[in-house]
């Protein structure tokens, strides 16, 4: 099946797509916020954690369902499905590589799914708190 839009509508319906600052991010921050835990966004540093909490050396991705591989192989991806397999096995890979970087360098890293994050931010937010007291 050959897709729908074409070339120029494709590029602008992905350019929107958010990278940070997504729904999820939102909601866990607000929860963050609620329990009076200090993070820090987006701050430059390998891997581009979403939330980084510099005392406790924790970085905490929020990783896009799609992007990142949530049950991937039962999705029906169509239109070039050989490049979206590669792209997302790529991002897969990526992701075990900067966990590993990271913890090499001393940190604690924690990655939560996009949906679960949107189904039930409290509870990932007092998850983040655990592992903030376990490290005091």
């Amino acid at each position: 099946m050959s897709d729908v839009l074409t070339k120029r509508q494709r590029s602008y319906c992905m350019s929107c797509i958010r990278s940070n600052d997504t729904r999820a991010e939102r909601l866990l921050a607000s929860e963050l916020r609620k329990l009076k835990i200090k993070f820090r966004r987006h701050i430059k540093m390998f891997g581009s954690p979403d939330f980084v909490f510099h005392k406790h050396k924790l970085a905490v991705f929020v990783d896009g369902d799609f992007w990142h591989g949530y049950n991937w192989k039962k999705r029906k991806i169509i239109p070039k499905a050989g490049y979206w397999q590669e792209k997302i096995l790529r991002n897969m890979k990526r992701d075990l590589k900067v966990n590993r970087t990271l913890r090499d360098a001393g940190w604690r890293v924690t990655r939560f799914w996009e949906h679960k994050v949107v189904k039930q931010p409290a509870k990932c937010a007092v998850k983040i708190r655990e592992i903030l007291n376990d490290s005091l």
